[in-house]
């Protein structure tokens, strides 16, 4: 969900999906829903998973699709970005496989709440494991177990509040 951009790209996800077994890639479907850069366009192009492009739709929409999904993919190759999307994620209550650096933002929240897994973009062998251990578990009953708790610390409303305390006190 939300815009596919050069450091928010698929490609490392689609080229390690592409390079497993048919018998792995074939219980793999991957939607996309917003937009995505012409450059990306050309990139999810012959490729062999299989690819739902989506477009753009409503936010209630949008929700209800991503309901539909065994994993949320986050792909931010930038060690310092944060994208808003990690939040939104968070409070979908889904796992999240994200391709990001291991000693970046994205990968340290992961950690913290045990909301998803992360793997480096450019290690094909470590995100094809994912996926794969991804293909395992799906479906099964009680293997997530995110730290409620940690998650709550991200919260739109409860940001907001130390937000607005941090302005008040200045």
């Amino acid at each position: 969900m939300g815009t596919v951009y050069k450091t928010a790209s698929p490609r490392f996800y689609l080229d390690a999906l592409d390079a497993l077994p048919e018998a792995v890639r074939s219980r793999v479907e991957t939607r996309f829903i917003g937009r995505i850069s012409d450059e990306e366009k050309r990139l999810l192009e012959g490729r062999k998973s299989d690819l739902r492009l989506l477009g753009f739709m409503s936010q209630s929409e949008a929700l209800r699709r991503t309901e539909e999904t065994d994993y949320l993919l986050l792909t931010m190759t930038n060690d310092i970005s944060l994208p808003g999307k990690l939040f939104e994620y968070l409070a979908m209550g889904k796992p999240i496989l994200a391709l990001t650096p291991a000693h970046g933002e994205v990968a340290r929240i992961l950690r913290e709440t045990r909301a998803g897994w992360h793997e480096d973009a450019e290690d094909r062998a470590a995100v094809q494991a994912m996926i794969g251990r991804a293909c395992e578990l799906a479906g099964t009953p009680g293997w997530f177990q995110p730290d409620r708790e940690a998650i709550r610390v991200y919260e739109r409303k409860r940001l907001a509040e130390m937000y607005g305390r941090l302005i008040r006190d200045c």
